[in-house]
C-alpha cells in the first residue's frame, strides 16, 4: 500500500500511470465524466474532452469498457452516480 507521507502525490501518479502501461492502460487528463451506465455486458461512460491548444474545445464522446474506475476525490461523478457515501 502506497503512503501519502512517504510518497507525495506526485511520485504515487508516477507509480500508477508505470503500472497500468504494463497493463497497456492509459490516463487521460482533461477528461471529465459526465454519466455513466450499464449497457448489455459492459459500462457505457459519456465523457468530455477538452481539445484544443488552449483546452476550451469541448468534444463529447461515448466509450465502452468492461470496467469503471473511479479514482477521482471523494465527490467523483462516479460515487455521486451510484448514491455511495464515504
Amino acid at each position: 500500500m502506497l503512503n501519502l507521507w512517504v510518497n507525495p502525490p506526485s511520485r504515487v501518479e508516477t507509480i500508477v500511470r508505470e503500472h497500468f502501461a504494463k497493463l497497456v492502460c492509459t490516463v487521460e487528463l482533461g477528461t471529465r465524466l459526465i454519466s455513466f451506465s450499464q449497457v448489455e455486458n459492459c459500462i457505457r461512460a459519456k465523457v468530455v474532452k477538452h481539445r484544443g491548444d488552449d483546452g476550451e474545445e469541448e468534444v463529447e464522446e461515448d466509450i465502452d469498457r468492461v470496467y469503471l474506475i473511479g479514482a477521482d476525490v471523494i465527490r467523483c461523478m462516479t460515487r455521486k452516480q451510484l448514491g455511495l457515501t464515504f
